[in-house]
């Protein structure tokens, strides 16, 4: 069994109990494939960016179930022959892998072509030079 998500469009001129009645009769239809309706939401009206049929508002509902792909086509056909379903889509859902943590980022180890540049090593002064030279300055 697989993982689906079904997402499908009614027309927006049905009444609530008419809505009600289809989406009960859509959510019927799995009992009768042998398929497990895992979640049902209650359609909601949707105003639709590009018009479907000249109808600008549509009911969109989703359904997520597990089902058997060989069952997905007698699905396709109720729902195609189902007037007021204007557009259906089925999903298949994957599992959701979360990202692994990433790790701390590994600079490439120095090559024989990379050498380092050294700075100069300066040597200590003492406080007694540093006072022999600022008197030879002064005088």
């Amino acid at each position: 069994m697989r993982k689906y998500q079904l997402i499908y469009l009614l027309t927006p001129e049905l009444t609530e109990e008419e809505l009600r009645g289809v989406s009960e009769k859509i959510n019927n239809l799995f009992g009768g494939i042998g398929a497990i309706l895992n979640e049902a939401r209650n359609p909601i009206k949707k105003y639709l960016g590009n018009p479907i049929e000249n109808k600008n508002e549509a009911f969109l509902a989703t359904l997520d179930f597990d089902a058997n792909p060989e069952k997905i086509d007698e699905l396709k056909k109720v729902l195609e022959s189902e007037q007021k379903i204007l557009r259906h889509v089925f999903l298949i859902r994957k599992p959701v892998f979360y990202p692994k943590k990433p790790r701390a980022r590994e600079y490439p180890k120095e090559t024989d072509t990379q050498t380092k540049i050294e700075k100069p090593k300066e040597k200590k002064v003492g406080l007694k030079e540093i006072e022999k030279k600022l008197e030879e300055i002064l005088e």
